[in-house]
This record gives structure tokens, C-alpha cells and sequence, in this order.
């Protein structure tokens, strides 16, 4: 079998300061300044990768994140040009194609659905953020 693996944030998308889907949300709910100090927080090994999250999602109810949050922000991501050819022509190829990232699944599949390249995708592992059906978040996995 062929494949090949991508990450999204940065190598199928445009990448500038503010790229990454967890940015992007953090952005939208004006909140730079406590995605910093978690990320900082992170990079001193002060909390691990899953109190990391477990924060995000704290902080992410007190701010009320909406599940359609995020597919204003998948509208705002853009692919790199010419990502769409090349996964055509990867699949057409035989080659299975699989996004691996640390991004948000909810962000990465609407802004490849939105692109028209999700039916070239195998898989794609990424953090889900859980909503009820009000549109509140829940939790993360």
C-alpha cells in the first residue's frame, strides 16, 4: 500500500502567525493572552499535553465557544495553492492519504469539505471538541 502522511496547520494550509486552528480559535474569542500563558506553561513542562487540553476546554466553556465558532474559522483557513491538484493526483495514484494533526478535526474537515478535497482524504486524526446539541461544548477527544 501506498501513503502519505500530511499535517494541516501550515503544510496543507497558508502559514503566517495565527495559522493553526487552536490560534485562530483563541482569536475569535479575543483570548491571546491565556492561550500564551498555557502555551508557555506547556513549553516550561509545568503541565503535560493532557492538562493542557483540559484547560483549553475549561477556559474554552467559560468563554462559551460555540461549535459554529469554528466553522467561521474553517472559512477563514485557506489551502496552499495547488494542495488541491496534488491530493487529486495523489489518490488517482493509488496513494492513500491521511491528515495527521494537532489541530481541531471540526476546522480540518470544513475547510477540506469546503475546498472539495475531503473525497481524496483516508483518514484524518485530530483533536474533536464535543458539543451538545445546543452548541455547547462538552469536552475533547
Amino acid at each position: 500500500m501506498k501513503a502519505i502522511v500530511f499535517d494541516f496547520d501550515g503544510t496543507l494550509t497558508k502559514s503566517k502567525k495565527g495559522s493553526n486552528c487552536w490560534y485562530k480559535i483563541w482569536e475569535y474569542i479575543d483570548d491571546l493572552a491565556y492561550d500564551e500563558m498555557l502555551y508557555n506553561m506547556f513549553k516550561k513542562k509545568l503541565i503535560d499535553n493532557d492538562k493542557w487540553f483540559e484547560m483549553i476546554v475549561k477556559r474554552y466553556k467559560e468563554k462559551d465557544v460555540k461549535e459554529a465558532y469554528l466553522e467561521d474559522i474553517a472559512n477563514s483557513i485557506e489551502l496552499l495553492p495547488g494542495t488541491y491538484q496534488i491530493l487529486k493526483q495523489l489518490h488517482n495514484n493509488g496513494v492513500k492519504i491521511f491528515v495527521l494533526s494537532g489541530g481541531v478535526r471540526q476546522i480540518i474537515e470544513g475547510v477540506l469539505n469546503r475546498e472539495k478535497v475531503n473525497k481524496y482524504i483516508t483518514s484524518i486524526e485530530a483533536y474533536d471538541l464535543i458539543f451538545e446539541k445546543n452548541g455547547k461544548l462538552t469536552s475533547y477527544a
